[in-house]
């Protein structure tokens, strides 16, 4: 994905562009450019930011990593978690992931516009909020933002373009 992003913190705010490779199931590479020069690339795992260079900027940018799969229109699943809960059918689809002491909580909006809302407990405490709307088009997200429940931020992208080209398959490696 191509796409514009903006940063809103109590310090201030910043936008940029960035691009964004999913690599299924659970691999993304997200690298950006800021004003005045500043860029950086992270790649993720899962939950975990592996690798991440500048780490302050980028810890900054993607400060909960399944909020940011959320946004991006994508349920994350931590591995070895077996059960997921799901809603009874005629209510909207979603479905409940919990583990340790984390609940991330999926609903799907179909359209239109189609959609999707998660929210992130750790405890009893609220993480944040992720928010992704779907193209009308296509199944990939037009944009995304992430607001955080202590309201130090919020991350907010709108995808300029999607480019399949790019996919690697299994037969392409």
């Amino acid at each position: 994905y191509a796409l514009r992003w903006h940063l809103q913190t109590r310090s201030g705010e910043t936008r940029g562009r960035a691009t964004v490779a999913v690599m299924p199931p659970d691999s993304l590479r997200f690298e950006y450019r800021a004003p005045f020069g500043r860029h950086g690339a992270a790649l993720i795992v899962g939950a975990e930011v592996v690798w991440a260079e500048p780490k302050d900027d980028v810890q900054r940018l993607i400060a909960v990593v399944p909020l940011l799969w959320a946004a991006l229109g994508v349920p994350w699943r931590p591995r070895g978690v077996g059960e997921v809960e799901t809603r009874p059918k005629g209510e909207p689809a979603g479905w409940r992931i919990a583990w340790a002491d984390t609940v991330l909580t999926y609903v799907r909006r179909t359209g239109p516009p189609s959609g999707m809302t998660t929210q992130m407990l750790a405890g009893q405490r609220a993480v944040g909020t992720a928010y992704v709307a779907f193209s009308e088009a296509s199944q990939f997200p037009k944009e995304g933002r992430v607001q955080f429940a202590d309201a130090r931020s919020r991350l907010a992208f709108v995808v300029d373009s999607v480019d399949l080209d790019s996919v690697t398959t299994p037969s392409r490696r």
